[in-house]
C-alpha cells in the first residue's frame, strides 16, 4: 500500500503548541533574570535537561544542599509572578 494512503497520525505537538512552549519558557527565562546566574543554569539544568541533583552538583562543583537552595530560590521567584499575575486577574 502506498505511503500516501495511508492513515497516520502525527503525535508530536500541533505548531500552537510548540509555539506556546516557547513563549512559555522565554517568559520563564525573563522572570529568572532577577535571580543570579548560577541559579538559573542550576534550575535549567534540571528543569529543561533533566539533570539529577547530584549530576548538578558535579558539574557545578557545588554540594547537592546547594543545588536544592538554587532550585528552591528559582522557583520562589516564578511561584511569586505567578502569584501576582493571579492577583492581578481577579
Amino acid at each position: 500500500e502506498p505511503v500516501e494512503t495511508l492513515g497516520l497520525v502525527d503525535l508530536g505537538p500541533r505548531p500552537e503548541e510548540v509555539l506556546a512552549g516557547e513563549q512559555c519558557l522565554e517568559e520563564m527565562r525573563r522572570t529568572l533574570d532577577a535571580v543570579n546566574r548560577r541559579t538559573r543554569e542550576v534550575f535549567f539544568m534540571h528543569r529543561l535537561h533533566g539533570l539529577r541533583y547530584a549530576q548538578i552538583g558535579e558539574r557545578m562543583n557545588m554540594p547537592v544542599s546547594t543545588v536544592e537552595k538554587h532550585i528552591a530560590r528559582a522557583m520562589t521567584v516564578l511561584l511569586e509572578k505567578q502569584r501576582r499575575e493571579m492577583q492581578g486577574h481577579d
